[in-house]
């Protein structure tokens, strides 16, 4: 999960490369049963262009869980592996096609991890805009 969505058109440039670490706190506290689980999450995201106009992407989680104040689990959560493909790019805006697959290698018995194999992607268009 990231908690903020921010993808561009753009790709990085053959050769280049960097990291990206979003960090996430959830908190949730049924009113029922007054259970409580609080949810840390890293997520590392290293980005690699391998072409001009392609990137490979690699998101891999890492979750540490505490239901009701007891430690619960730590560990990787599901794997994410995407490219971006920028496929129109002018001076004016970038379209970008962004497959990915998310692999199924958290604990899905603790609640982490779907327990299966998905599979999605965007379409992005980003535009240059002159100042106002």
């Amino acid at each position: 999960m990231h908690p903020i969505l921010s993808h561009h058109a753009k790709t990085r440039g053959q050769h280049k490369w960097k990291i990206d670490v979003n960090y996430s706190l959830e908190y949730e506290k049924s009113y029922k049963s007054g259970n409580r689980t609080v949810t840390n999450a890293v997520h590392p995201v290293f980005t690699y262009g391998v072409l001009d106009t392609l990137d490979f992407i690699v998101d891999a989680p890492v979750e540490y869980k505490e239901h009701s104040g007891k430690k619960d689990y730590g560990g990787i959560d599901d794997m994410m592996l995407a490219s971006q493909w920028t496929c129109v790019k002018n001076e004016r805006f970038n379209i970008a096609l962004y497959p990915k697959v998310k692999l199924s290698t958290g604990n899905y018995s603790s609640g982490d991890g779907e327990g299966l194999v998905t599979f999605g992607g965007m379409v992005l268009l980003s535009a240059e805009c002159a100042p106002i």
